[in-house]
């Protein structure tokens, strides 16, 4: 097995650990300063799907993991199978696919992101995150989670030169600000 390797970048908020992708639980993929541990989403794991489904399912959530701006009425429904589906076929041709579900030290699913739509001649892709557990936001965990998904992207096995995300400017505050924090700048 591959030593995990320190990784400390003075333009990110905070130090993690990448390793090459995992295999399974027992491999954590990215950890945060104050003890977030990142693990690649399994979709044959119901414990997973139904997590990430009552968070999509979540109107004050879900809301920003679709189209900016859809009318809350027109949300799609999501459920554990379609979530499978979608994490195993539809992203099936998008280059450097990455799911990550956060734990804090109990064990405790508290949060997502994801990095797709990678381009490896071009080397960019997209991100998203959410913090799915009500008593972690607004903590400065999306800080952290941003900056361990931009550090795997970045210099990790991605080598990624570029990464955009995006946020609903004057809707979703503590987003644009955890993407600011980690060095994103505003375009358009």
């Amino acid at each position: 097995m591959t030593e995990p390797r320190e990784v400390e970048e003075s333009t990110r908020p905070t130090a993690v650990r990448w390793w090459p992708p995992p295999v399974g639980r027992e491999h954590p993929l990215v950890k945060t300063a104050s003890g977030l541990i990142g693990y690649a989403v399994d979709p044959n794991n119901s414990a997973h799907m139904e997590t990430l489904t009552a968070w999509f399912n979540n109107d004050s959530l879900g809301k920003w993991m679709d189209e900016a701006g859809d009318d809350q009425e027109d949300r799609p429904e999501y459920t554990a199978e379609g979530l499978k589906a979608s994490f195993t076929t539809d992203y099936k041709d998008d280059e450097g696919e990455l799911y990550i579900i956060y734990e804090d030290s109990q064990g405790k699913p508290v949060g997502f992101a994801a990095l797709y739509g990678f381009k490896k001649t071009a080397r960019w892709g997209e991100i998203s995150f959410m913090i799915g557990d009500d008593g972690y936001r607004g903590k400065g965990l999306g800080k952290e989670v941003v900056g361990g998904i931009c550090a795997y992207a970045f210099l990790g096995p991605y080598q990624a030169q570029s990464l955009w995300a995006t946020v609903v400017k004057g809707m979703n505050e503590p987003s644009r600000k955890s993407m600011m924090t980690n060095g994103f700048q505003e375009v358009g």
